[in-house]
């Protein structure tokens, strides 16, 4: 499929390539972009503070104590040049969020286009709404029945760079879980595994309320079915994820209007309600196509999937059948993160000045990365190193200023700081094979120029986008973008 960790510098004299983990994105409540994005996430950092100085005692399901050694996965590019900047093999761009075109006001393909190899994406990450338009019949219960190009100029660009060997990365959304409280969520936060809807059926735009695994698996058939027919992609080339971070989107952020939600994400029940949804989309999806590829979700940071708090040495403690303990959301995960995938996906954002990759990391509490990977729990970065399957960052950008942890970066417009911290992050990387960074544009209005007002949810799109829908000084392009994409920092 793809070439394991080679000489790389051996055979060509280049530096190594970075690989990108993440753990789900550490921003706040308060900052969320909301559904209506269908992209950007915010991670709270909920903790139920009241338990922390319960006594702790280990989880069951903690049963190994490996300590996996940095690793660098490395991946042959297609053609290698040695002129290519050190992170280019591995980069890769989430295309964002526009619900009407790719070129107006600019081509905002352009500096990304296919003519030039050096400008191919190694993978592209996309909403599958932003390119295909789903087909569901007129009749209850409104069950897909096939799939679509619902927007040529993104699928054509989609299209040269399958053929240019680049990955495509498809989201599927929207993605809300399959709750039988869907219509108020509470105390009964009941996630169905299950083929059948929560709901009456999909009709009248019911689906942007619930999905079942059934549901999500039909999708990823009719896109596949397109694409693999009559585009001729090759199957080892496109990648589904069946939702996003949704230990923020179906839990923690519902809590705020709904204080009563149960179980909530730091309770081990969340987590093994999720493993049984994306293990039963995973089968559903092989049994309608075997080359059909799922991706493991990708988890928001900081929020309870990872063995030791985003930031800090501390571990993380979970709600386990009622009482306190060590433990991570991704233990109660092992059948998704093991078993049920063909490949992982998680998020990686950072603050300037931890972009280093530790490989004493924790042996002291001051000895900490922002490099998602080394909070994993050990067995999951023990499976990701020691498989063929790919590891993918579908997210990665710099800390926006109203998250938490703090950024000491607060204006990413200083472009040359912005730039060299995204190509230093990318370039540490020991674990992702590819790092698409978050975001290309996104059709949203811009916050006013020289503020970042931490209760505008445009502010924290603004913040991670290469373009702007307004020019300023007569550009739409951010001043960090080409730096990075360039390779010049």
């Amino acid at each position: 499929m793809i070439s394991r960790v080679l000489t790389f510098v051996l055979l060509f004299g280049l530096a190594l390539l970075g690989g990108t983990v993440r753990v789900a994105d550490a921003r706040q409540p308060t900052t969320s972009t909301g559904t209506a994005t269908g992209s950007a996430t915010q991670t709270a950092s909920a903790s139920p503070t009241a338990t922390r100085t319960a006594t702790l005692t280990p989880s069951p399901t903690a049963t190994t104590t490996l300590t996996p050694q940095p690793v660098s996965r490395l991946r042959l590019p297609v053609v290698a040049q040695s002129y290519f900047p050190l992170t280019r093999q591995n980069s890769g761009l989430h295309l964002g969020n526009r619900l009407l075109d790719w070129d107006t006001p600019i081509d905002f393909l352009e500096r990304v286009d296919l003519g030039d190899y050096t400008a191919t994406p190694r993978v592209v990450v996309v909403l599958s709404n932003q390119v295909f338009a789903l087909q569901r019949s007129t009749t209850a219960p409104c069950a897909i029945t096939g799939a679509a190009i619902g927007n040529t100029y993104l699928f054509d660009f989609l299209d040269r760079a399958i053929d240019r060997g680049a990955w495509v990365v498809v989201r599927l959304y929207p993605s809300p879980g399959n709750f039988t409280d869907y219509a108020d969520p509470g105390p009964t936060h009941t996630l169905l595994s299950g083929a059948a809807p929560a709901g009456p059926n999909y009709c009248a735009g019911r689906s942007q309320q619930f999905r079942s695994t059934a549901d999500l698996a039909a999708e990823m058939d009719a896109i596949a079915s397109l694409v693999f027919g009559a585009h001729d992609w090759p199957a080892d080339a496109l990648y589904f994820e069946p939702a996003n971070e949704p230990n923020l989107e179906w839990y923690e952020a519902l809590r705020p209007a709904n204080p009563d939600l149960s179980p909530a994400v730091e309770d081990q029940r969340a987590w093994q309600a999720m493993d049984a949804y994306f293990a039963a989309v995973y089968d559903r999806a092989k049994a309608l196509n075997p080359a059909i590829r799922v991706l493991a979700p990708p988890m928001a940071q900081h929020l309870f999937a990872d063995a030791r708090e985003f930031g800090t040495c501390n571990r993380t403690i979970l709600i386990v059948n009622g009482v306190p303990q060590f433990s991570s959301g991704y233990d109660w995960m092992q059948t998704t993160f093991r078993a049920k995938n063909d490949g992982w996906s998680w998020h990686n954002y950072w603050r300037v000045g931890y972009e280093g990759w530790r490989g004493d990391f924790c042996q002291t509490p001051a000895t900490i990365s922002d490099h998602a990977f080394q909070y994993f729990p050990d067995w999951l970065q023990t499976e990701i190193l020691s498989s063929t399957k790919p590891a993918l960052i579908t997210e990665a950008d710099l800390l926006s200023p109203c998250v938490f942890p703090l950024n000491p970066l607060i204006d990413k417009e200083a472009a040359a700081e912005t730039a060299t911290s995204l190509t230093r992050f990318m370039s540490e990387e020991r674990a992702a094979d590819a790092i698409a960074v978050w975001i290309l544009t996104n059709q949203f209005a811009d916050p006013v120029a020289g503020t970042f007002d931490c209760n505008d949810v445009n502010a924290e799109i603004a913040w991670h986008e290469a373009y702007r829908d307004v020019a300023v000084n007569g550009s739409h392009e951010r001043s960090w973008f080409p730096l990075w994409w360039e390779g010049t920092p």
